[in-house]
């Protein structure tokens, strides 16, 4: 369970700090990413829109089910990815939201950039130096992501 929310927090980390290739407005990169481990699928779609050669806008939307002999931890499962989230979530820009149905978690997160202040992003530890749009495409691809 740790490695998904690593994997969560990595790409809003990577996308968040890396710029875009375009000058042009409204590019978005798309990544996904599918992983099955201990009785748990989880599959993950990130949303990233660019402009004027900056990520303005990344949006996380997680679905984990379990299989029938840990459908009782899904309750915990949901407690836990509010627990990584809802701390960024009082910060002005981001959005978090999630909802247990059954052997299903899901959440998303969405951060506004052009909302979120350099103080709470260095809070977040989501600062950090320009990069191209394919750098971050390159680095989300070598944690694991399918982008396009």
């Amino acid at each position: 369970m740790k490695g998904f929310l690593k994997f969560g927090v990595l790409a809003l980390v990577l996308v968040l700090v890396s710029g875009c290739g375009s000058t042009s407005k409204g590019k978005v990169l798309t990544c996904t990413m599918s992983e099955n481990s201990e009785g748990m699928d989880m599959a993950m779609t990130m949303k990233a829109t660019f402009e004027n050669d900056k990520a303005t806008k990344v949006t996380m939307d997680a679905k984990v089910t379990v299989d029938e002999s840990m459908a009782s931890y899904v309750d915990m499962l949901k407690s836990t990815f509010d627990a990584q989230f809802k701390t960024y979530a009082e910060k002005d820009g981001v959005k978090y939201s999630s909802k247990a149905s059954g052997k299903t978690v899901s959440f998303t997160i969405e951060v506004d950039e052009k909302k979120v202040s350099k103080e709470d992003l260095e809070a977040m530890e989501m600062d950090g130096a320009n990069g191209s749009y394919d750098e971050a495409k390159s680095s989300l691809e070598t944690a694991g992501w399918s982008c396009k």
